[in-house]
């Protein structure tokens, strides 16, 4: 179902063009899809004063989205997931009161006001599944040149088994996975084959890259998620089994010449990794849990679990664990208005999705819980991303149901019996 064009108007590359929007909303949503693709590429610390891609972007499209709003944009009634959002980032700034590492806490109090700022910026300009849509393909260019960067360069983060990626490599095969299932959602409604070529492209080295990453969490989530993006007997089509089974083969083959024996070895591990503790996981989720013991209410503050961790291990780590770490940071409070402002995002997903779409949402879902049980993702900006994005998605298909709503028909007056005419 697509929706309806202005008069006047007509669609370039997916967006309506000739819609009588000032070129400042114009221009911030551009800068929006920008920050989609610098997403994925969080991992980047190149640009000087800027700090990393990811900030650079939020920084234009915060400063676009203000001059839009004072120009023309309405802004819109924000839904509850902006206000439990909100209240986790007021009770991460009251944690400066309380904190053991005042430094800490105060940089990663400006993390969560920036995260607020890019929520609200998100709410204002998507109000279209269109518009949604096309920061899926932000997402998923911006994890393309990273897989790219990854195959090309292949700069290796350990002195062991090589690992390449962009940043972290956990946090990173986890992000490429999510564009994957974007991607594959992105077929299925592309109608341009030049795009959908395209799309099959960066499913095959998003493969590849997740291997490269060698990380277990990684490849856990890409099968996890992939059988759930694609077991649907409604799409699954003999044809489209076919060229899925063949998309396989090939991913199969290319990850086979390209990754080294070592790396299979390191991902063939996964039941060891388990059975001693997940690379010593298991000691900081402990940890974590006792840090909140001692401190259930407030925790220890902002960003302060890792100096919990040094003076019992040595060694400055986080939790690893998003649930635990905002546990012992932030407290039993802090844990309850963080659920509450991911579960008001994700709840609704059932609710007026398209079956498809609610399908894609599901494995995006389904790859960020593996992954931030094992990583440390409450202060990343994938986390709200993906939140708001969603949060955005169910408000412009029900606006767009309420619209499809055929009015009721006018119904004629009843004819006048004869009793009445003569009456009158």
């Amino acid at each position: 179902m697509t929706e309806p064009v202005p008069d006047g108007s007509r669609r370039v590359f997916g967006l309506v063009a000739g819609h009588p929007e000032p070129l400042t909303v114009r221009l911030s949503f551009w800068a929006l899809v920008i920050f989609a693709a610098t997403v994925p590429l969080e991992g980047i610390q190149h640009l000087g004063p800027l700090g990393s891609a990811p900030r650079a972007a939020g920084l234009l499209s915060s400063a676009l989205i203000v001059v839009a709003l004072i120009a023309a944009l309405p802004p819109r009634r924000m839904e509850r997931t902006f206000f439990f959002l909100g209240a986790f980032v007021v009770w991460v700034v009251l944690s400066n009161l309380w904190t053991t590492v005042p430094s800490n806490t105060l940089s990663r109090t400006f993390t969560y006001l920036q995260l607020l700022g890019m929520a609200w910026i998100m709410w204002q300009q998507l109000g279209t599944t269109e518009k949604c849509r096309w920061l899926m393909r932000g997402y998923v260019a911006g994890a393309g040149l990273g897989c790219l960067y990854t195959v090309i360069t292949r700069k290796p983060h350990t002195h062991g088994v090589a690992r390449f990626a962009v940043g972290d490599p956990n946090s990173f095969g986890v992000y490429v996975v999510i564009g994957i299932v974007m991607a594959y959602h992105l077929f299925l409604a592309a109608r341009d084959r030049r795009a959908r070529l395209m799309y099959v492209a960066f499913m095959l080295l998003g493969v590849l890259a997740v291997f490269l990453t060698v990380s277990r969490t990684a490849v856990i989530v890409l099968g996890v998620a992939g059988v759930i993006t694609i077991i649907d007997r409604r799409t699954l089509t003999p044809l489209r089994v076919a060229g899925l089974v063949s998309v396989v083969l090939v991913a199969i083959v290319v990850v086979i010449k390209t990754v080294t024996t070592r790396q299979l070895g390191r991902i063939g591990t996964i039941q060891t990794a388990a059975q001693t503790g997940l690379d010593q996981r298991t000691t900081y989720w402990r940890l974590a849990f006792n840090t909140f013991s001692q401190h259930p209410l407030l925790g220890v503050g902002a960003n302060a679990f890792r100096d919990q961790a040094v003076l019992i291990t040595g060694i400055s780590r986080v939790a690893h664990n998003s649930f635990l770490g905002v546990l012992a940071d932030m407290g039993i409070v802090g844990l309850a208005l963080f659920m509450l402002a991911l579960a008001s995002a994700w709840v609704q997903l059932p609710q007026v999705l398209p079956r498809r779409l609610r399908q894609t949402w599901l494995a995006i879902g389904v790859a960020w819980l593996l992954g931030a049980n094992t990583l440390t993702w409450e202060h990343l900006k994938v986390t709200w991303f993906l939140a708001f994005l969603l949060v955005a998605e169910v408000a412009a298909c029900r606006t767009r149901n309420s619209s499809d709503v055929p009015a009721p028909p006018v119904s004629e007056p009843a004819a006048k019996t004869p009793i009445e005419v003569a009456s009158a």
